[in-house]
């Protein structure tokens, strides 16, 4: 199966349909194909966060009927002589066309509300803020100015610096095939422990900051902006949209908070994040 096929099998794949003919060779491209692969995992952690945040919602019968009625009437009207492009534009048409254009407008609003702009809530220039706190040490750490403690071309040497550090939750290390060097660093903001990890990939350097998800979802001591804490809380994912030279994405899991920032293109981090 070439990567133009499985790539056409994507969405039947995220949604268990695929036929048993097809399913061998799919799983077994994927598992001989990196890019492949990372484009699926992509997609399927994308519909998972459509699928958690997008909420259905009944339809007001003040907007159905609306609906009804000028449909109704569209059709009562309609003469078989007029065609569509005729019907729309004379004046007898008109004003009917437009109040069923309004009321659809309506009904698609009542589906999917407008999202507010993320401006004033995904900002983060505190000081305990952790998306702030990210930046700068990623830039400290492109300066030469943080440097890791623990550095190793094996990922569990990285594992076993967090445990001998005393870390009281679980680091997520990624184990990537393609990983240059792994870099590690535990330090503490303010008695709250946190994790440092670094992986260089050719000239993709990336930052990840961990954090106990509980100090930094209900503690004190560190922020989050109220657009990244709330996607988090129902998506376990959010992607910064502030940023245009780097990426930046957060997750959660098994009871951390991660951070991200790096050099990748946010499509390609996101799979590369989402990696077991």
């Amino acid at each position: 199966m070439k990567c133009t096929e499985v790539r056409e099998h994507f969405g039947d794949a995220i949604d268990g349909m695929l036929s048993l003919n097809v399913r061998d060779e799919f799983f077994k491209h994927l598992s001989l194909c990196r890019l492949c692969k990372n484009e699926f995992e992509l997609e399927s952690i994308t519909k998972q966060i459509v699928r958690k945040s997008v909420s259905r919602l009944r339809t007001p019968s003040i907007v159905r009927n609306a609906v009804l009625d000028g449909l109704r009437k569209e059709y009562q009207e309609e003469s078989e002589e007029t065609t569509l492009f005729e019907s729309l534009f004379t004046g007898r048409r008109l004003f009917p066309s437009l109040v069923t254009a309004f009321a659809v407008i309506a009904l698609i609003f009542y589906f999917v509300p407008p999202e507010p702009s993320p401006s004033h809530l995904a900002v983060h220039t505190a000081s305990n803020d952790i998306i702030f706190q990210s930046l700068q040490n990623f830039s400290s750490l492109r300066e030469g100015r943080l440097k890791p403690k623990s550095v190793a071309c094996d990922p569990t040497v990285i594992q076993s610096y967090f445990k001998k550090s005393g870390l009281q939750f679980a680091a997520d290390t990624k184990v990537i095939d393609d990983c240059d060097w792994y870099g590690a660093l535990h330090s503490e903001f303010e008695g709250v422990q946190l994790a440092h990890i670094m992986y260089q990939m050719g000239d993709d350097l990336t930052y990840v900051y961990e954090v106990k998800k509980d100090d930094a979802m209900e503690g004190s001591t560190l922020s989050i902006p109220p657009a990244a804490k709330e996607a988090l809380s129902k998506t376990g994912w959010y992607t910064d949209p502030l940023h245009s030279d780097h990426s930046v994405v957060v997750w959660t899991s098994n009871g951390t908070l991660c951070a991200a920032v790096s050099t990748m293109e946010k499509d390609r981090l996101l799979a590369f994040v989402s990696s077991q």
